[in-house]
């Protein structure tokens, strides 16, 4: 009997001990070296902008953040006078951050299983870019010494250390499907292109609910379904936006024509852009009475440009741009631009006579030649 009781007194105290769900979350951190008054910043996400959630000072080379947040998001942690930023994943749970005072980005965070899986992932990515910059260095020296030879080889081993990271980026989503960081995994290989969107769509699929239901995972699908409207083969999604004079131009009233038609995305403040733009005009002047449209999608409207509208109109002047142009002014929130999945300009789709997209990303020489093809 008394052995029983025992028994019993040990079950109640085992269940009694263990570990509640915690309702909070506590940020220790260490930051030796980093004088007193120092501020620290606790940003989140929003929109793709960081967004300051709160922030405090450090105190004898330690700071700390307490706070309850509903579901865990990446964060970023700010230190005034050291560079870069240091991705946390911020959770109801302790937390601890040893800051390393030369580039935030390489300190060391414990306590929570994705938030070591987020440093494990950054050493690896460090390791990959590390191995591309001394592959680069070679090729330049054999670039120097003409020696092909070497240039061949260093290119197929760049080639290797590129598809070696694809794989464990693959690998480390099909074994991490519970964790946020195979989210932020998949985001990174669908704006680096490294995988198709019926790859990044399975591999999506894959992952737990509570995974693809949070802000990263509702970001990601959003993008992931632009990815998959605007894939080659995919009917050109339709839009519609005021050009200079304020007349609304649809992409639709333009492709029923059967035009063979390019979507340039560019800026008035985009380098790259504005050097493109003489190809394109030479294009347009070659094959436009042949059957070729252009519609320029103009993302001006940075906070950094004080008249964004002048800027667009002094640019297409400067630059004769002739055809359709169509912008909102509201920089890469432009609705077109996130129809499109734009992440970056020049940005341009090719769609056949029947509105479908054939092409993406053709610029210079390759532009022409496709359309050579469709119209000569």
């Amino acid at each position: 009997m008394i052995k029983r009781i025992l028994l019993i007194c040990l079950i109640t105290l085992s269940f009694s001990c263990q570990d509640e769900a915690k309702e909070n979350f506590t940020i220790i951190g260490t930051a030796e070296g980093v004088v007193n008054g120092t501020e620290v910043k606790l940003q989140e996400l929003l929109n793709n902008r960081p967004v300051l959630l709160t922030s405090t000072t450090v105190e004898n080379e330690a700071f700390s953040f307490t706070g309850s947040i509903k579901d865990k998001e990446m964060h970023f942690i700010v230190i005034k006078g050291i560079q870069g930023n240091l991705p946390i994943i911020l959770e109801n749970a302790d937390i601890d951050v040893v800051i390393n005072t030369q580039n935030l980005n390489q300190s060391s965070i414990k306590g929570t299983e994705d938030n070591e899986l987020l440093i494990a992932y950054g050493e690896k990515l460090r390791d990959t870019n590390k191995k591309n910059q001394e592959l680069n260095v070679t090729y330049q020296e054999a670039q120097r010494a003409t020696d092909e030879s070497k240039m061949n080889a260093v290119t197929k081993s760049f080639e290797s250390n590129k598809q070696a990271q694809i794989d464990y980026e693959l690998n480390f989503v099909k074994t991490h499907n519970k964790s946020l960081i195979s989210i932020l995994v998949l985001e990174r290989m669908m704006y680096s292109r490294t995988a198709t969107a019926l790859e990044i769509k399975e591999l999506f699929d894959a992952l737990s609910k509570d995974v693809r239901e949070s802000t990263s995972g509702k970001n990601v699908s959003k993008a992931l379904a632009s990815m998959l409207a605007t894939a080659e083969g995919s009917k050109a999604p339709n839009f519609e936006a005021p050009n200079p004079d304020g007349q609304l131009v649809a992409l639709n009233d333009i492709t029923s024509k059967g035009k063979v038609t390019i979507v340039d995305f560019w800026a008035a403040w985009c380098g790259p852009c504005r050097r493109e733009n003489p190809n394109l005009v030479r294009i347009y002047e070659k094959y436009h009475d042949k059957g070729l449209e252009i519609v320029g999608v103009s993302l001006d409207g940075s906070t950094k440009q004080p008249d964004p509208k002048g800027a667009w109109l002094k640019a297409i002047k400067d630059d004769g741009l002739t055809w359709h142009q169509v912008s909102n002014l509201k920089y890469f929130q432009d609705p077109i631009a996130e129809a499109y999945n734009i992440r970056a300009i020049p940005a341009t789709f090719l769609l056949d006579t029947d509105g479908k997209i054939i092409g993406k990303e053709l610029r210079g020489r390759a532009l022409e030649e496709k359309i050579a093809e469709l119209l000569d």
